[in-house]
């Protein structure tokens, strides 16, 4: 009776333990409610099973710390994982509860030598939305006290599959050299497009410090206010680049990609023509997008065309013609013109014979002969 006992104790003790794990972080609907704002975080590590003033590392996972790295489902309850609680200026490296006395409380980073340089954080969220997003915004509060002479990175990137990450250059933050005392507090927002993410997968967003400039010890940074939601994205054309393009005579070629920023709902037909057919030629002539393929970029070849004229560099249009579709979001859309410039290949040299002759008051004119040589 006493194994039977046991037995059924082992098993509602694993079964309370299942239950107290923290669930997944979902993306919101709402872009104006923070998804993480660490209200009640007290420095006191990570952990599936987290007690109060823990955070939940189902969400979260850490590398770069010199007490090892931190997985997704991991525990970390010691060490760099258990700063406390600090209203900045820390010594030791590692993670922190930042308050500044105003009952705010944020994920505070102190990188040193052996802790998060380089270090990354990620979290991450899922999509439980039951549809598949193809853009995301990703917005937080950056909190930096610039308290060292030493410039430190603090990047983001983001991915579908925790392997490959993307980088959102307009994200990246350096603090400056010359240390000020300063505690800086910066609102980072993006959109995240492009991508397909299927009801129950996940986004993995990271944040990646390192040294940049300088020398000692190294400036404070701080999380706070993450959002993480659906954008509501509208029908529309992408064309990059649309200026800056050449081609040349001798048939040199030049490329653009065109990409819609939503899914249609049926297809969506572009028509190209190329507005000086003696200076450039465009291939395709037409593009299709459908349900399927509406997020990868098409790209289009602009090719430069020959004469025998020694007319200089010439400007010329790439017409993107309005958009056909039974979509009404998308049909009659407008994309942007490619403006292109047809570089001349041939060479003018002047006055390559020059000839005098006499009139009959014997006046000297000189005659010079020009030539175009191709």
């Amino acid at each position: 009776m006493k194994k039977v006992y046991l037995l059924v104790f082992s098993f509602l003790l694993a079964w309370s333990q299942l239950l107290a794990q923290c669930p997944n972080l979902n993306i919101g609907s709402n872009c104006n409610d923070p998804l993480i704002t660490f209200d009640g975080f007290m420095g006191e590590g990570f952990s599936a099973n987290p007690t109060d003033g823990q955070l939940c590392s189902n969400h979260w996972a850490v590398t770069g710390l010199s007490d090892g790295d931190l997985d997704f489902g991991g525990e970390a309850t010691s060490g760099d994982y258990t700063g406390t609680t600090t209203g900045g200026g820390v010594g030791g490296g590692g993670l922190y509860a930042y308050d500044g006395g105003m009952g705010d409380l944020a994920l505070w980073i102190q990188p040193t030598g052996g802790d998060f340089t380089q270090g990354t954080l990620t979290l991450r969220v899922q999509n439980n939305s039951g549809t598949t997003l193809n853009t995301i915004q990703v917005a937080y509060d950056l909190l930096v006290l610039n308290d060292q002479d030493r410039a430190n990175s603090f990047n983001f990137s983001y991915s579908e599959d925790d392997v490959t990450y993307i980088e959102v250059p307009e994200l990246d933050f350096t603090s400056p050299e010359a240390a000020d005392d300063m505690l800086m507090l910066i609102n980072q927002s993006t959109t995240i497009s492009s991508i397909t993410l299927n009801d129950g997968e996940f986004i993995y967003l990271r944040w990646t410090g390192d040294d940049v400039s300088g020398g000692g010890s190294r400036d404070e940074f701080g999380l706070d206010n993450i959002v993480v939601c659906q954008a509501v994205a509208s029908a529309g054309i992408s064309v990059t680049p649309t200026s800056g393009l050449q081609t040349s005579e001798d048939g040199t070629s030049d490329q653009f990609s065109v990409v819609l920023n939503t899914q249609p709902t049926s297809d969506v037909t572009i028509q190209l023509n190329s507005d000086n057919t003696d200076e450039g030629t465009v291939a395709p002539s037409n593009l299709t997008f459908t349900s399927a393929n509406w997020n990868t970029p098409q790209i289009v070849t602009i090719t430069g065309v020959d004469d025998m004229d020694a007319d200089g560099d010439i400007t010329y249009n790439i017409i993107l013609n309005s958009a056909v579709s039974s979509d009404d979001d998308y049909n009659g859309i407008d994309p942007d013109q490619v403006r292109v410039i047809n570089l001349d290949d041939e060479i003018v040299i002047s006055t390559i014979a020059s000839l005098t002759q006499a009139d009959a008051d014997g006046v000297a004119t000189s005659l010079g002969v020009e030539a175009t040589i191709q």
